[in-house]
């Protein structure tokens, strides 16, 4: 039970700085956040063919 204690609080502060359902930071979903914001930053594919 003592486990359980600790995950909770941490749940709090990540669920609103990632604006993101209750989810606890798995490995897969850090590693698709940063890729989503890449693909809006970088130019895609098709603006590069346009240049």
């Amino acid at each position: 039970m003592s486990s359980s204690s600790p995950p909770q609080p941490l749940s709090p502060p990540f669920f609103p700085t990632y604006q993101s359902p209750p989810q606890p930071p798995s490995p897969p979903f850090l590693a698709t956040f940063p890729a989503n914001i890449s693909s809006l930053l970088l130019p895609t594919p098709h603006t590069k063919t346009h240049n």
